[in-house]
């Protein structure tokens, strides 16, 4: 854990507010980003859960171990939390789709570009939605926390292996889609 995190749990152990308070603002931006990539790009669910995520972790703080990263234990927190509402809503929507990076674009897209953009997009986002509630986390996980096979399987409770089926089984299910003609999506999807 950093050394900053370290000095300020022993401030909220100790009562002091205003450490509780700078231990989410380093930590919120992340726990929102994975909420609102596993909750399927729903804004207000993403608020909820991460905010449930905090309470939750500063409820259990006394149990975190000395060396545990606490952005690492709210991460796993929050996964299990957006997981959780998902499954209570019994539903699937998209994701954002997973960066891979920043890319400039020196050129403004032409329309006919921009179309094909938005094209890919919707296909992008239909081939999510395809996609069960732990496959999108492990990619979140994988994509965009950067995590390793074992730390995703450490965070959401489940072997290695089975984080590496979850995210094979994901990859196969979005070359499937992605290779199938946008017009034959659109039509099937009116």
């Amino acid at each position: 854990m950093g050394k900053t995190d370290r000095l300020l749990i022993r401030k909220i152990a100790r009562g002091d507010r205003s450490a509780a308070e700078a231990l989410i603002r380093r930590h919120e931006a992340g726990v929102y980003s994975l909420a609102f990539r596993v909750l399927g790009g729903d804004e207000q669910e993403a608020r909820d859960a991460a905010q449930e995520a905090f309470l939750r972790a500063f409820a259990g703080l006394a149990s975190l171990g000395g060396e545990q990263n606490f952005g690492g234990w709210v991460r796993t927190i929050v996964t299990h939390v957006a997981l959780d509402r998902l499954r209570r809503a019994q539903r699937v929507r998209s994701i954002d789709p997973i960066d891979l990076g920043d890319v400039e674009h020196p050129d403004q897209p032409q329309p006919s570009e921009a179309s094909e953009a938005a094209e890919r997009e919707a296909l992008l986002q239909s081939a999510l939605r395809d996609l069960s509630p732990m496959q999108r986390a492990v990619l979140a996980l994988r994509y965009q926390e950067d995590l390793s096979y074992r730390e995703i399987g450490v965070t959401l409770h489940v072997t290695e292996e089975l984080a590496r089926y979850h995210a094979l089984r994901a990859r196969r299910i979005l070359r499937t889609r992605l290779a199938r003609p946008l017009d034959e999506v659109n039509s099937n999807e009116m």
